[in-house]
């Protein structure tokens, strides 16, 4: 029997069923990209990219790695901070001091006098005028006390809040 068949249709043969094996293969395995071919729709180069990214993120070949106990990624959009009483207050003073930095530098580059030092501070309360009736003004009417070269009373400092 074996006789009967000529080495060309041996081969057509051979290469139509090699063919038809590798068809159902890949559609086993590529069954997404022929449906999108089918659609109309190709798969684009950004598909491909943020495919390729998230196998990478997925794990790839060792696994997913674990983050230490106790810690958690979350999203941009999942991460919130809570309020808490006198956080306003928080971000002010720091504020200020960096201000108060750029005055005594400016008064030590100048040689100022305490007539600058109240100029440049009137800027200060003006730009921070809910810090008035804060608990954190005695810390930096002493920060502004150990700073300057000159002496300043308490009631000047309270006069520049109350201009």
């Amino acid at each position: 029997m074996l006789h009967a068949i000529s080495w060309p249709q041996f081969l057509v043969a051979a290469g139509v069923f090699g063919g038809l094996w590798c068809l159902a293969i890949a559609a086993l395995y590529y069954r997404e990209e022929f449906q999108g071919l089918f659609k109309g729709r190709g798969k684009s180069e950004e598909d491909a990219w943020r495919e390729e990214l998230e196998e990478e993120q997925d794990g790839g070949l060792m696994g997913k790695g674990l983050e230490p106990e106790g810690m958690e990624t979350v999203s941009m959009q999942d991460l919130h901070f809570a309020s808490q009483p006198g956080s306003e207050e928080l971000g002010l003073v720091p504020d200020v001091l960096e201000e108060l930095k750029y005055i005594f530098y400016q008064l030590e580059q100048t040689d100022g006098t305490k007539a600058d030092f109240l100029e440049l501070f009137g800027e200060v309360t003006e730009k921070y005028p809910e810090l008035k009736d804060s608990a954190k003004l005695p810390a930096i009417h002493a920060h502004i006390r150990e700073n300057v070269s000159f002496e300043i009373t308490n009631e000047e400092l309270e006069g520049l809040w109350n201009a």
